[in-house]
């Protein structure tokens, strides 16, 4: 078994005994998910393709004086498209599967994949305690470092999921400490001893000024394959909450001296607003020694009632070239259940372009 992976069951099952019992606020929450799915190529001759995927999520709370602990997993039954999907995603360049129990097991000199993947996934698993204005953490969680919703370089040590054209932030494995000297800022200091980026060691100052502007500056050490002293992390962090428009920016400095001081730089530049129940946002990533140089993604949620909501995102990722676009409707507050339509179009690494669609149910009790 892997390390992370026997690392995290370990914690998911003493996590639950270090002092936490029923009667000190422990709960469990569940949930049950329901997808089918029809892709066609759009270029003739035309193909089509369905899949399907069943799954339970688990989340585990627990809480005693100060400390507190949460321990999520998802277990899925995945057939046709959406086996194939994680499939391919397993096997492009980078991808990890550190938290992932997968049967059969991934193999990437298999080029077709399963008609059908039994998975267990690791969602969180962290335990947290509080001491004055100090807290710390342990665990498989997130840094929540950066300004960034889709793209965040100063985030160093989160792997951010693009695969369901919607980015969404995955989990590593981190120690972190921060101390709260005042109400509206911080101290951080995170470790990750074993992630898709390489161990790495940073500090984080974050505060706020006037109740609109946001500042942060962070730097840190980092290893990587092929340097001698490892990289050097310095990063910078703005945002600005105006009546009608938020602009935001983050910016990344990477020093490797182990090759004569060779500097990298990321920049990225968003901005979100609000004009009644419609929102719009977009960001923008500069990394001109990456694979990837320009990348773009780009929302508008419209909040049509109490129920339904609609959204429409557009992602670009070049090298290997990635463009999608479409639209969610989800309809939500019919008690316990929630749905949601998709309709999405994309071009493939391929070169294919692909028409989508997908019906998903959720029932949370």
């Amino acid at each position: 078994m892997k390390r992370p992976v026997a690392f995290a069951l370990a914690f998911f099952l003493l996590a639950p005994l270090s002092g936490v019992g029923a009667e000190d606020g422990l709960s469990l929450s569940t949930q049950v998910r329901t997808k089918a799915s029809l892709y066609s190529t759009i270029a003739s001759p035309s193909s089509f393709s369905i899949g399907s995927a069943a799954g339970l999520d688990f989340l585990l709370e627990g809480s005693r004086d100060r400390t507190s602990f949460r321990a999520g997993a998802r277990l899925s039954l995945l057939q046709g498209n959406e086996a194939a999907d994680l499939w391919l995603a397993l096997g492009m360049p980078g991808a990890r599967d550190d938290y992932l129990l997968m049967a059969p097991v991934f193999d990437s000199a298999v080029v077709t994949p399963p008609s059908a993947l039994l998975t267990l996934a690791l969602e969180e698993l962290a335990l947290r305690s509080y001491a004055g204005p100090f807290s710390f953490e342990a665990g498989l969680s997130h840094a929540n470092w950066g300004m960034g919703r889709a793209f965040s370089p100063a985030d160093y040590f989160t792997d951010i999921d693009y695969s369901s054209g919607q980015p969404s932030r995955r989990p590593t494995l981190l120690g972190k400490a921060t101390w709260y000297p005042g109400p509206v800022s911080s101290l951080e200091l995170v470790l990750t001893p074993y992630s898709k980026f390489g161990q790495a060691l940073a500090l984080r100052g974050y505060t706020t000024i006037f109740d609109a502007v946001t500042m942060a500056v962070s730097a840190g050490l980092r290893e990587a394959a092929g340097s001698s002293a490892g990289l050097l992390l310095g990063g910078v962090e703005l945002s600005i909450d105006l009546s009608y428009l938020a602009p935001y920016g983050e910016a990344v400095f990477i020093l490797d001296p182990g090759k004569s001081w060779n500097l990298q730089y990321s920049i990225m530049g968003g901005a979100e607003t609000r004009i009644a129940d419609l929102t719009l946002m977009g960001e923008y990533l500069f990394a001109p020694r990456k694979t990837a140089v320009h990348s773009i993604y780009a929302a508008a949620a419209w909040k049509i009632d109490e129920w339904f909501s609609l959204t429409l995102p557009l992602l670009y990722i070049p090298n290997p070239e990635h463009l999608s676009f479409g639209a969610s409707l989800s309809a939500s507050g019919f008690g316990a259940m929630e749905y949601r339509a998709g309709l999405s179009c994309e071009k493939s690494a391929g070169g294919d372009w692909l028409l989508g669609l997908s019906l998903q149910a959720s029932l949370f009790f």
